[in-house]
């Protein structure tokens, strides 16, 4: 009842009256109203940032998305290569990411979105490309790049 704005009081005070729209009609034909209630937000965070961990633990978290070493492959931050995606997986950290695609024979370049992405449903996700894209996006700053091999002449 409570997506509809009527209260329990109302419900109890206007018992002969009509239900209408999500207002109620008491028994002095009066339209009344009861305020949306408020969304519920986990104490300690931002009503708007969409985030569910407290700042503290937030950082640890997105802290795993430093840039790490790798042997196979040349990374590149806030760079995005679109196309030729293999698969998109879920994944931990940019680490995870790095080693899913070195596991991946077929696997020539990936992109990875940080923790922070704007958008929660790509936050974390891993793309393992066929091929590394000749076109590339840079001054992304929700992602990190990487290509088997290099990134060729700058």
């Amino acid at each position: 009842m409570s997506g509809t704005g009527i209260t329990r009081r109302h419900l109890l005070f206007g018992l002969a009256g009509i239900g209408i729209g999500g207002a109620a009609f008491g028994l002095l034909g009066r339209a009344t109203r009861a305020p949306a209630p408020a969304p519920w937000v986990p104490r300690g965070l931002a009503e708007d940032d969409g985030w569910l961990l407290p700042p503290e633990e937030r950082a640890a978290f997105e802290a795993a998305d430093a840039l790490v070493e790798s042997d196979v492959f040349a990374l590149r931050d806030a760079v995005d290569l679109p196309g030729g995606d293999l698969e998109a997986l879920r994944v931990r950290s940019l680490s995870e990411c790095v080693a899913a695609c070195e596991a991946d024979g077929r696997c020539e370049a990936f992109t990875y979105a940080r923790a922070s992405h704007p958008q929660p449903e790509k936050r974390r996700i891993c793309w393992l490309k066929s091929e590394a894209a000749e076109r590339e996006i840079a001054g992304a700053p929700d992602y990190v790049s990487g290509r088997r091999g290099g990134w060729g002449p700058d």
